[in-house]
């Protein structure tokens, strides 16, 4: 078997985009936003990173699963969902605002979740990021065991917070055909780029994990399908 094949398949059906997007049908223009509107949600402090820069964040960054008992503040899982996922540039209306990180034709696919297990003034739980106003929706309890199965890895249980990335592929799909999965996988990295630069910032240690352990208990947390969403990636944080 051809070693290069699977990276062929991206380009399958790569469409030839106009560069001209006054010829772009609406579907490709439209940003979608999931919220849970019935569910309860807490709206986050202003994110905080004065005095942290670039160079110090870059020169800090490194993984580490080591992580204490002591809890994370809000103000700093605000912090880094804002400046790793958030909206940073509001545009003249929802379908034009852009966010920290760079995404294919900016389609956004990723949503972002969080493991809540020792965040001050959050109880344990599962909660959704809602990008658009910068919330946390709440949409279940949860615990160390449960959060364990989502990782190979035990210090995913020990960590403050387990952000789970999903993604939504047709949404970039829509637009892009196979090259979507690509694209989506490359927005994912730039998305866990940031966190970790930001934990770096913030004194906090951090890891990624590339993968997803248990696809069904992540289904059964998030309430996805495994299809039309699928949890994939995991950043875990918490403080030494």
């Amino acid at each position: 078997m051809n070693e290069h094949l699977f990276f062929k398949f991206f380009d399958i059906d790569r469409p030839n985009i106009p560069k001209d997007g006054s010829q772009w049908p609406e579907s490709w223009k439209k940003i979608e936003y999931k919220s849970y509107p019935r569910l309860p949600q807490i709206k986050l402090p202003e994110p905080d990173l004065k005095g942290a820069t670039l160079a110090g964040a870059i020169l800090h960054r490194k993984s580490d699963r080591h992580f204490s008992s002591y809890s994370l503040s809000l103000t700093d899982l605000s912090t880094i969902l804002f400046f790793g996922a958030g909206v940073t540039q509001r545009g003249q209306n929802v379908d034009t605002h852009r966010r920290a990180h760079p995404s294919g034709g900016a389609r956004y696919p990723i949503e972002t979740y969080v493991a809540v297990l020792n965040v001050n003034e959050l109880k344990k739980g599962i909660y959704h990021y809602n990008v658009l106003n910068h919330s946390l929706e709440f949409l279940l309890d949860t615990d160390k065991e449960t959060i364990s199965k989502l990782s190979a890895y035990d210090f995913v249980k020990e960590a403050a917070a387990t952000f789970i990335f999903t993604c939504l592929p047709e949404r970039s799909a829509i637009k892009y055909g196979n090259f979507a999965y690509k694209l989506i996988l490359i927005e994912a990295g730039h998305i866990a780029e940031n966190m970790c630069l930001v934990s770096a910032a913030l004194n906090l240690r951090a890891s990624v994990v590339g993968n997803v352990h248990n696809i069904e208990i992540a289904n059964g947390l998030l309430d996805t399908d495994g299809l039309g969403e699928i949890p994939f990636y995991l950043f875990a944080v918490g403080c030494g």
